[in-house]
């Protein structure tokens, strides 16, 4: 299909806690993607490229979107239906599926099992038979058994969350319970990882969590869930960042009112989404200073007018902090992407 594009930019004022001139907005998904047609932007990178998957039928492509090169379709195979990750710099991506897809600036390949990827897009790590699986460079290492202390009845590894690498691929999350394991709290720690080896002791986490957190890019930061810090919330369960710096748990608020899904390279701005599966989505901003916003009422208070939008579905954040990807409904029933940019200041002389 010849893609084709219709962009709007609207400038506005700060977005976040970062000085800034302004925030652009813009739309993908004009005159590109109708109603029979099933996408979403998947991930943004620090430069404004965002990957697009398209379905139509069973076919899936994915597809790179930047504002000067435009469409870009990213070989991938058969087997890669569902799920991607992206690099910070958008030249690396993972496709998962029944075959691992890893595009890189030297080529596509197939990678097995290692369902995780780090920022920079150098280090893959994946788990199987009891060890953790890295590659560097796409060389890869010897499965490593890591001696997890018994817990919950669980005997192997498991990386977990939606990204579980820090941005140079030294520092991985790990538990003993597999990521959608049903119930219960899991122990996480911290392992250290050079060149494919592991380095050091295991470090646990004081603090249990439920469902798969998220490790930040400065493998410093984790965002998950606990539950039994808010008694208001809806089974107890809070959103929530724990810093391994400071030791520090730091609430975002209710998991039911907030629905963590991703935050910044350095832990500080997190998104998150709220709506069943059927239902329309609603998608939230939060930092330490201006606490939870939705993000519709930011762009309204600014004079951008998606208040009609259903489904405002915030996908991913950049490591950076100033870029946010998603996509939406519009007023008119069409569905269509968005980007929103942070500008930061000019600097006088340059």
């Amino acid at each position: 299909m010849q893609k084709r594009k219709m962009l709007t930019a609207i400038a506005l004022i700060s977005l976040s806690n970062v000085s800034m001139a302004g925030v652009e907005f813009t739309i993908l998904g004009e005159d590109v993607f109708d109603r029979e047609t099933a996408w979403n932007t998947a991930h943004v990178a620090n430069d404004g490229t965002v990957l697009i998957k398209e379905q139509v039928d069973y076919n899936i492509e994915y597809y790179k979107w930047n504002k000067d090169s435009g469409y870009t379709l990213i070989p991938t195979s058969p087997w890669a239906k569902s799920g991607s990750k992206f690099s910070n710099d958008g030249a690396y991506s993972l496709f998962v599926g029944f075959s691992y897809i890893y595009n890189t600036p030297e080529g596509t390949f197939q990678v097995g099992s290692t369902a995780h990827m780090s920022g920079n897009g150098r280090v893959l790590a994946g788990s199987s038979n009891g060890s953790i699986k890295i590659l560097v460079d796409g060389v890869e290492s010897k499965g490593m058994k890591i001696p997890l202390p018994s817990d919950g009845g669980y005997s192997s590894p498991y990386l977990i969350g939606q990204k579980s690498i820090n941005e140079t691929g030294d520092r991985m999350l790990v538990s003993e319970a597999p990521q959608f394991s049903v119930g219960g709290l899991k122990t996480i720690y911290f392992i250290e990882a050079v060149e494919g080896s592991i380095e050091g002791a295991l470090t646990e986490i004081p603090y249990q969590f439920l469902g798969a957190p998220s490790l930040s890019d400065d493998g410093h930061s984790v965002l998950g869930m606990m539950e039994g810090l808010s008694p208001g919330c809806l089974s107890e369960r809070s959103d929530v960042i724990y810093n391994d710096v400071t030791g520090l748990i730091t609430e975002i608020g209710c998991s039911s009112e907030f629905g963590a899904k991703l935050f910044s390279g350095d832990g500080s701005t997190v998104i998150g989404v709220v709506g069943g599966y059927n239902a329309d989505k609603t998608s939230y901003i939060w930092d330490a200073v201006k606490g939870k916003r939705n993000l519709q009422d930011v762009l309204l208070q600014h004079g951008i007018d998606v208040q009609g939008w259903t489904n405002f579905f915030a996908t991913d954040i950049s490591e950076d902090g100033l870029k946010i990807s998603g996509w939406g409904t519009n007023e008119v029933g069409d569905d269509r992407g968005f980007l929103i940019n942070v500008v930061p200041e000019c600097v006088a002389g340059l």
